[in-house]
């Protein structure tokens, strides 16, 4: 059950990973290390917080949204372990490796859901094209962070990055969720 549903799997996860994005700010403060949190912090919750949540809520949803099988134990276990080994790179300060996980999360999670999607037999709502959007922010937000830390680039490309990562990968697939999914939570159909 917990395979077919990964959302039971991520969503406690995910706030696990919250708590601790939090946590490094009263633990800086009281002394436990030295080095600033800010990028870390905005790892932990965008890729481990949101990211948690939008690949256990997409794993979940999205088979059943193109009438597709839902995910096997082997795949709901790569993904997680892959997400983990991602989020304690991050805990550990290891924005580099926790990026380049990250990018190897989102094609894990691609080439999971590509041949679902190739055989699907319904269409997910119009709205779900901002999902994609989103999850595309992500791959080139993380792709440009690597990028980034071997290569020194203009600024404009430091300010993309961000963007991509740390907007865009968390707002597209809040929007092309949300029309689809509050009108659900209030038992009124959706548009």
């Amino acid at each position: 059950q917990f395979a077919r549903e990964p959302f039971r799997i991520f969503f406690p996860l995910a706030v696990l990973a919250g708590i601790l994005g939090v946590a490094l700010w009263p633990l800086h403060l009281l002394g436990f290390f030295q080095w600033y949190p800010g990028q870390v912090h905005a790892r932990l919750m965008a890729n481990g917080f949101f990211g948690g949540f939008i690949f256990g809520f997409l794993g979940t949803a999205m088979p059943r949204m193109l009438s597709a099988k839902p995910f096997t134990s082997l795949e709901t276990g790569m993904l997680m372990v892959a997400w983990l080994a991602m989020t304690i790179a991050y805990s550990f300060g290891s924005l580099v490796l926790g990026d380049a996980l990250m990018l190897g999360v989102l094609v894990c999670f691609a080439t999971f859901m590509l041949p679902r999607a190739a055989n699907r037999k319904d269409i997910p709502p119009p709205g779900f094209i901002l999902v994609l959007l989103g999850l595309v922010s992500a791959f080139f937000g993380a792709g440009l962070s690597v990028l980034l830390s071997y290569l020194e680039l203009d600024l404009f490309w430091t300010n993309l990055q961000r963007l991509l990562a740390f907007q865009g990968a968390i707002l597209f697939p809040i929007m092309g969720v949300a029309p689809f999914i509050l009108p659900r939570f209030f038992g009124t159909r959706s548009s």
